[in-house]
């Protein structure tokens, strides 16, 4: 967490001329007090930088939502290349808000045979690179050894962001490890999550397709789901992040289980995982699953 954490200063200097990076990590290094001091004239320098005005969205009821496959060029490709924001311009002409799919846990997501082994817990990571997510995203770093993936993506940022429409980053998919990970990592996830979108990004889409592997402790997962649903809600808000967004990509049986399965439907493993997430919410925190999702 520590090349995160330097790789965000980096680029917080760029971005805010008054920001002394060194001064902030010596204050880091003396006590909590002075942490918070650092902490609060960081954010109010980011607060008073100039925010863009969102449209609003096409519905009042419901958000169009597209899933960007980012390995893939656009299906209608614009004028330019894929350094260019026009160049994606066709493809998002249609939508309110852009999921980025994906980032992953696994640094090397398999899609035909999912790996079963846990979180290393260092950060989430952008299969297009086997590397931290973040350097796919600072654009404005010229030390970035992901530079070349972080412009085309500068493009495609600046074409949502244009157009008043949200960049949300999708986590998981069924490439994704299917050991997932322990309860005591929720915070490092809740952190990391803090910092990719005190970088870029309007918050996250979890679409994570193994709570209910076979051979896999359900019920521990679940539970764990459910505390970093929490903890992620809470550290955004610690931040002064709370605007960005929690969404969460469930399978349709999610939400029924063997006391309301409509007749004639199939019993699968991951019948209701969301049922079972809100559950531990209420349990747990008394909190509703609305309250972080």
């Amino acid at each position: 967490m520590h090349q995160v954490l330097s790789i965000i200063l980096s680029i917080v200097s760029m971005l805010f001329p008054g920001f002394d990076k060194h001064q902030f990590v010596s204050n880091m290094s003396q006590n909590f007090q002075d942490v918070h001091q650092a902490m609060d004239k960081m954010r109010s320098m980011i607060d008073s930088h100039p925010k863009r005005n969102e449209k609003k969205v096409q519905s009042d009821e419901f958000y169009i939502t597209g899933f960007w496959e980012s390995y893939r060029p656009p299906l209608n490709p614009g004028k330019g290349n894929e350094t260019d924001k026009s160049y994606y311009t066709n493809d998002l002409k249609e939508y309110d808000q852009l999921v980025y799919s994906f980032l992953t846990l696994d640094h090397r997501p398999n899609a035909t045979h999912p790996h079963d082994y846990k979180w290393d817990g260092n950060c989430l990571y952008d299969p297009n690179t086997h590397a931290c997510a973040e350097n796919s995203f600072a654009w404005a770093d010229p030390t970035n050894p992901q530079a070349k993936t972080a412009m085309k993506n500068k493009a495609l940022y600046d074409e949502v962001k244009g157009e008043g429409k949200l960049f949300i980053f999708g986590i998981g998919g069924y490439s994704d490890t299917k050991g997932f990970m322990s309860l005591d990592q929720v915070h490092d996830f809740a952190n990391y999550i803090v910092y990719i979108n005190g970088i870029v990004g309007d918050g996250i889409n979890i679409d994570y397709e193994h709570l209910s592997a076979t051979g896999m402790d359900r019920k521990e997962r679940i539970k764990t789901m459910a505390h970093l649903l929490h903890y992620t809600r809470r550290a955004l808000i610690g931040a002064r992040l709370e605007w960005k967004t929690i969404t969460y990509t469930c399978r349709y049986n999610a939400v029924y289980n063997d006391t309301n399965r409509p007749d004639g439907f199939k019993k699968f493993e991951s019948d209701g995982e969301l049922v079972e997430i809100a559950q531990v919410l209420k349990e747990d925190f008394n909190e509703k699953l609305e309250t972080n999702v």
